[in-house]
Order: structure tokens, then sequence, then C-alpha cells
């Protein structure tokens, strides 16, 4: 019984220091309703078409789903679709800025999906072609991240064992699913 009870406190302490990024735990949660708290107007709730080439106006995240974003794919030969977890420091988190230059190089369609809201890395000046997405949580009916990604992924296509951050498709249908910007 001692041993169950250390095991929990080491479990407990674990958690709250490796997750914990300014007393948040980035990435269970969508902070949605905290972004739009902190900051209205990142927030483009009702866009004309997420799908139009643009350069992304600066600050503006569009809101969508897995549906609608699979409509975009189904327009264009090549894209890739980059699932962007914005405090993330391990060896497979990305430069946007250094995706959109090697997607321009390929001339592959790109869309960022952001995993979870975060308000101050959203507001950096991207040089992107479309706005950011973030995850319609409503739409998903959740606020964990784990479940209305899975969901978002599964509607996108129509998969649901995929777990790496970059999609790519040809002609709408996804070819392959891979962690490194060297596959591209």
């Amino acid at each position: 019984m001692k041993k169950l009870k250390y095991l929990i406190y080491f479990s407990i302490c674990f958690l709250t220091t490796s997750c914990s990024i300014n007393g948040n735990f980035q990435g269970l949660f969508s902070y949605y309703k905290k972004t739009v708290k902190d900051n209205p107007n990142l927030i483009d709730k009702s866009p004309a078409s997420i799908c139009e080439t643009r350069l992304a106006m600066a600050h503006n995240v569009v809101i969508a789903n897995g549906i609608k974003l699979k409509q975009c794919v189904n327009r264009s030969a090549n894209v890739l679709v980059y699932v962007w977890s914005p405090n993330c420091k391990s060896g497979y988190c990305y430069s946007l800025n250094a995706i959109q230059t090697k997607c321009d190089e390929k001339n592959i369609e790109l869309f960022i999906v952001a995993e979870y809201y975060d308000d101050k890395k959203m507001q950096l000046d991207y040089h992107l072609r479309r706005s950011i997405i973030g995850i319609d949580t409503k739409y998903y009916k959740t606020n964990l991240t784990s479940k209305y990604l899975s969901k978002f992924i599964n509607d996108l296509t129509s998969k649901s064992d995929i777990h790496n951050r970059f999609l790519y498709f040809t002609n709408g249908i996804l070819s392959k699913s891979f962690d490194s910007i060297d596959s591209i």
C-alpha cells in the first residue's frame, strides 16, 4: 500500500512538472474560450471561405471542422495539412514559415491546423498564404484536445488511426502521413 502511495505521488509530481507551462496544461484542452476572451479580434468564426489562397490576414484564425477542410483539400492536386502544436518543443515541431517555404518550392497547397488555441503564438506574424485554422470545438462538442482532434482528423481523412502531424493529400485522397518535414 505504501508503494502505491509513492507511485501516485510520483505520477502527480511528474505530470505537473513535465506538462505544465506557465501553470497551464497546454495541449490537454482547447483554450478556445480563454483565447476569445483575451483577444476577441483574433478569431474569425464565420469566414467567407477557408479554401481561398490569399496572404493570411495578420493575426486571424478561422474556425472550421474537418468536413469543411476536406472540401478545400478536394480542390487541389497536392495538399499538405500540418497539425500545429503552438508550444511544441520536440524534434517534430517546425517553423510555420519553413513549412510554407518548402510547400511553395514544391507547388503544394498548405493548410495549418492548430491543435489548440494559444493567442500569443497565434498573433505572431507568420508568412502564410492562408490563415491558421482553429478546430471548431463547439461542432465537436468537447473541449478535450484528444477527442476533438481525433474527430477532426477522422472527418478530414475518413481514418481514425492517424497520429502524425503532416497529412499529404493527392487529388483529395490521403496518400501518406508523416512527422518529419524532410518527407515533404
